[in-house]
Formats: C-alpha cells, structure tokens, sequence
C-alpha cells in the first residue's frame, strides 16, 4: 500500500490500462510522455524508494530485442551524469523499465540565459556522462535539452536512451 505523502494516483496508470501496483511498485503521477512512451513516478516497495517506470509502446519482436540488448548495456554503466538503470522487464507484454528518478529541471526547461560558468559545468559533465558511455560502445543518438536533467545539486545527468545504439567492433551503428 502506498504511504502517506507519496504521489500516487491510480486514475493516471490507468489511461494506458496499468495496474496500480504490480511486483514491488505502485504507480504513482505522470512525469511525461513521448514518442516511445510514458513515464511515471512511482514507488519500490521492497527498497522503500522513489522510482521512474517508463513504459515502453508495444515493440515487435525484432525491436524489443534490440530495446533489451541496448537497456542491458546502458545498465551497465554506472557514472554519476548517467542515469542508474535499475530494473528491465515486462508487464503483460509491455516492456518496461526503472530509473533512478532524477529530480531537478530538464535543460529544455531551465531559465536562460544561464551564466557561463555554469554552462561550462553542464558542458564538462555532458561529455564526462558521454564518454562513460563510449566507453561501453553505446552511441547515443538522441542527445537534446529535453534528455538532460539537472539536478538540484546542478550535476547534469543524461535520464534518455530510446535512440541508442550499440557499436560493434569500433564501427558505427546504424540508425
């Protein structure tokens, strides 16, 4: 059950005919939707946590396979301007996944002009969080102000992969 406090509304998980707690989560509101689908916030039961679930659209069996190769290896990396991929699976065959849930502004949404100090600090974290990423031959695909958050401590954190792809052998994805 949900405790006192928490932002949990059942209404919400249901448009898109959610549960309102499965496995050791309760949905709570709508952070936002995209292309690839929604986003809530929601509540790790077991680890007495805030959560982000994104549920993903439906996904043939080519790409869903694909979704998992690129969710597993972007779990894989763990640095402090990259989201922390918790949990990959499935719900009544809607692939699903946990974060972190990073709380702060989008830089889609944070007040400009912003001094240059801090855009250099943005700037230095964005590539630190990239690299990481390289590092792990995961090409981003997708890197814009609305896939970036800053949190409330002012660390950038890339919080977006559905673009993603993985290079093999040193060579370039394909997109």
């Amino acid at each position: 059950q949900p405790r006192a406090g928490h932002d949990i509304v059942g209404a919400t998980a249901n448009e898109i005919d959610l549960p309102q707690e499965f496995d050791d989560y309760v949905i709570g509101r709508e952070l936002g939707r995209g292309m690839t689908g929604r986003v809530y916030v929601a509540e790790d039961t077991m680890l007495a946590r805030p959560v982000a679930i994104k549920f993903i659209s439906h996904l043939d069996v080519g790409a869903r396979q694909r979704f998992l190769l690129e969710a597993r290896a972007v779990a894989q990396i763990h640095h402090p301007n990259v989201i922390d991929i918790y949990r990959v699976s499935t719900l009544d065959d809607r692939p699903y996944l946990v974060t972190e849930l990073v709380r702060g502004v989008s830089l889609a949404k944070l007040d400009k002009p912003v001094p240059w100090q801090t855009a250099l600090d943005i700037a230095i974290g964005l590539a630190r969080g990239l690299a990481a990423v390289h590092r792990r031959s995961v090409v981003h695909c997708d890197l814009k102000p609305s896939n970036v958050m800053l949190d409330p401590d002012g660390v950038a954190k890339i919080i977006y992969f559905g673009l993603a792809r993985i290079a093999v052998d040193g060579a370039s994805p394909e997109h």
